[in-house]
């Protein structure tokens, strides 16, 4: 017989964190797996938890450039995205070299 396992819930203390990226970056999207590794929240947690994250970073990443053009920094990753988006590749990735 499975014994019910308890999960914490609320806001996901440093640790828990530092566990989940860590499990992230090993395992992906395989949320079963960063259940697992972090120990303390479920898959549909962990995957909630992605989604959030991922959206705050996005938003930080586009304010952080908008930051920079306004001072008048360009980097290199500026300059690639700049090019992807003006020849419409999409690029999605950040390139090994930058």
């Amino acid at each position: 017989m499975k014994r019910a396992r308890h999960f914490r819930e609320g806001h996901w203390e440093d640790d828990e964190h530092e566990r989940f990226l860590k499990a992230v970056r090993i395992y992906g999207s395989n949320w079963k797996a960063v259940e697992l590794a972090v120990g303390t929240r479920n898959a549909t947690q962990a995957r909630s938890h992605a989604q959030k994250y991922y959206i705050r970073e996005s938003k930080l990443k586009k304010e952080m450039a908008e930051m920079r053009k306004q001072a008048g920094i360009e980097t290199n990753q500026d300059r690639v995205t700049s090019v992807a988006v003006q020849y419409g590749t999409g690029v999605t990735f950040t390139p090994k070299f930058l």
